[in-house]
């Protein structure tokens, strides 16, 4: 049987949670963008395709993934398609019985995907045919990962399992605390070098062994510390990043860690309450807070080098690196671009009017895919990249 527990969209969109159950959004309004359209660079649209109807007015991040030439896309009621990141072509479609919860993950031979009734479906990439179906604990808020032939999942009750992600046979699994308040949202695990990593509700991070899923190491990212109930939320709800045996983690009225992969030991960390994933490059590491400043950190010492105010209280999604820019969507459905090395904005297009929750995916190290809230997906590339 399913835990059920409660959960907060986010503190941000539900502003102060009253203990007699009901909620007042205190939260300022977005940041008026400004008239003068930043146009440093240009922006061209390679193609623009609405397979699904998104999450369907659901609060939930459903995105598109990558998988060399393949970009798989769910609908919250179940639709899958397979497409051709190049043009935008599908290549097929199936439906699930279930609604999706989570952006997909997938591997050369199958795609995995979850449902809101606590099921974890493999689909032949191939063919779209249902390969194997699991009961999971919980439902899962975050992509499955996989990586050679294992997928991994944490469920929304921060049990995590493997499972041989030909067959669907379980591997192990691993039951962690999981507190009774949590933001509405979950950690993907991050693979790396046979080692599982990921990112709990109680502010803990894990590594676990790909193969049968014995703790190395578990670390307080963030620590709860206050009498308030929402204020005492610590979720890492970001997936987890690695770069040079480095991880880097956010959590939420937390900090962002840089972390030993090995030992877990932290090398540095920085005060800074997020509940979207970091990014590294070019030595930086880039991340958005609670309120929607982007932010970027020396990767070695965690020193700030440049903070971008001017899309606070837009709800922005996590950062994503693409060229010499730092590329991030908003809750009216603009992508905006700021330069890598200062955070001046470059430029700004709007692909949806519904809004962008997931984070973008970069295709071929140049081309932006951005699915929006509404099921669109538009492909994106800065002119003379």
């Amino acid at each position: 049987m399913m835990k059920i527990r409660l959960t907060l969209l986010t503190a941000s969109l539900m502003g102060l949670l009253l203990l007699n159950g009901c909620a007042k959004d205190n939260t300022p309004p977005p940041t008026p963008l400004s008239q003068i359209v930043p146009s440093e660079i240009k922006i061209q649209t390679l193609w623009s395709h609405a397979p699904t109807v998104g999450t369907d007015g659901q609060y939930l991040k459903l995105g598109s993934a990558l998988y060399g030439n393949l970009l798989v896309t769910s609908g919250y009621h179940g639709k899958v398609v397979l497409m051709n990141p190049s043009t935008g072509k599908e290549i097929w479609e199936t439906r699930l019985p279930g609604h999706t919860s989570a952006t997909p993950g997938l591997n050369a031979d199958d795609i995995f995907i979850g449902t809101t009734d606590g099921m974890l479906y493999a689909l032949s990439t191939a063919t779209g045919k249902i390969q194997w179906q699991v009961a999971l604990p919980s439902l899962i808020l975050g992509a499955p990962t996989a990586v050679n032939d294992v997928v991994v999942i944490q469920a929304h009750n921060s049990t995590i399992e493997a499972f041989a992600s030909d067959t669907g046979k379980m591997l192990w699994s691993n039951d962690n605390t999981s507190p009774n308040l949590s933001l509405y949202g979950n950690s993907s695990p991050l693979i790396l070098n046979g080692t599982v990593y990921i990112g709990f509700d109680n502010g803990q991070m894990g590594a676990y062994d790909l193969y049968q899923g014995t703790e190395t190491w578990q670390i307080p990212v963030a620590i709860p510390s206050s009498p308030d109930i929402v204020n005492n939320l610590v979720d890492l709800d970001g997936t987890p990043t690695v770069d040079n045996g480095v991880i880097f983690a956010t959590s939420y009225h937390g900090s962002l860690d840089a972390i030993n992969s090995t030992n877990g030991q932290v090398i540095w960390q920085k005060t800074l309450s997020s509940f979207e994933a970091p990014a590294v490059a070019n030595n930086k590491v880039f991340a958005t807070d609670e309120t929607g400043i982007v932010y970027a950190l020396d990767e070695s010492t965690g020193q700030i080098l440049w903070q971008q105010k001017a899309l606070r209280y837009r709800f922005v999604s996590a950062p994503v690196p693409l060229g010499n820019t730092v590329v991030v969507g908003d809750y009216a459905g603009y992508v905006h671009f700021l330069a890598m090395d200062d955070g001046r904005e470059l430029a700004r297009i709007n692909v949806s009017s519904k809004g962008i929750r997931a984070a973008p995916v970069v295709y071929n190290n140049q081309i932006l895919i951005v699915t929006s809230n509404d099921g669109r997906i538009t492909a994106l590339k800065v002119k003379g990249n």
